[in-house]
């Protein structure tokens, strides 16, 4: 359940194209990054075969990394998983958090 919290908190970046108006006036550029290791536990299947089979090591741990870059007036988050899908229902939860975020304006163009 935490990885699956994980995805929807890194996914809810992945929309987030955000205006802050109250920081117009700054003119500094800020850039962060951050990643997070999303490898699920042993034993669960492996996705992407013929037949899912479960996993019995791991070879490569998967992660989500995160890249946000703010000049001052706009805000941008991208994020990028090592998984081979995500389902419709994270997608769905992750843009409710962003909507109901409070630095969240829908554009127009």
């Amino acid at each position: 359940m935490l990885r699956f919290a994980v995805v929807i908190l890194s996914l809810s970046f992945l929309f987030a194209v955000v205006d802050d108006v109250a920081a117009a006036d700054k003119a500094e550029f800020r850039a962060g990054a951050a990643t997070s290791n999303i490898t699920p536990p042993i034993g669960l299947p492996i996705i992407g075969g013929f037949s899912p089979a479960p996993s019995t090591h791991i070879h490569d741990e998967l992660n989500a990394r995160c890249l946000v870059l703010d000049d001052g007036r706009s805000k941008l988050a991208l994020v990028v998983c090592d998984l081979l899908g995500v389902h419709k229902i994270v997608c769905d939860e992750a843009c409710r958090l962003i909507k109901s975020g409070p630095e969240f304006h829908r554009r127009t163009s």
